[in-house]
């Protein structure tokens, strides 16, 4: 009797990334940290409201059982007494690959965060960021005033 050898082979699972993060830092006429907790006019993240558009619409972005429900996370700057916002932009494009994605501290006219979706594989990245049509680098703190 002879008996059929049967191989498996291991289905390699590329690694994905996803890196969408944009850095902010909000700050008054003044240059008052308006992130840093117990600032008079500040914000936290219950004032701050995210909105990505979506097939042509601003949808506010809400997921409740995520880590981060608005795509925001608010810290102290490592080594500083400065606090920064990190936004998680929309990965949804338009037919150009743009991305766009509206920040709106408190009743504060919304910013507009445009970013270049790059995905490759199962990653997604950033290419260009624009802050209010101004091109930033998205590593370094854009401030923003309010």
């Amino acid at each position: 009797m002879i008996y059929p050898l049967v191989s498996c082979k291991k289905k390699l699972v590329a690694d994905v990334a996803v890196e969408t993060g944009v850095m902010l830092s909000v700050k008054s006429n003044a240059q008052t940290d308006l992130l840093a907790p117990g600032t008079a006019n500040g914000f936290n993240e219950q004032n701050i409201q995210v909105f990505n558009l979506i097939n042509g619409t601003y949808q506010p972005v809400n997921k409740p059982s995520m880590d981060l429900p608005k795509n925001i996370k608010i810290y102290k700057k490592q080594g500083s007494t400065e606090y920064q916002l990190e936004l998680f932009v929309n990965t949804e494009v338009d037919k150009s690959g743009i991305s766009y994605t509206l920040i709106q501290f408190g009743e504060n006219k919304p910013d507009t965060v445009k970013s270049e979706v790059v995905k490759k594989g199962g990653s997604i990245g950033l290419g260009k960021v624009w802050l209010n049509d101004t091109q930033i680098d998205r590593f370094t703190p854009s401030i923003v005033i309010k």
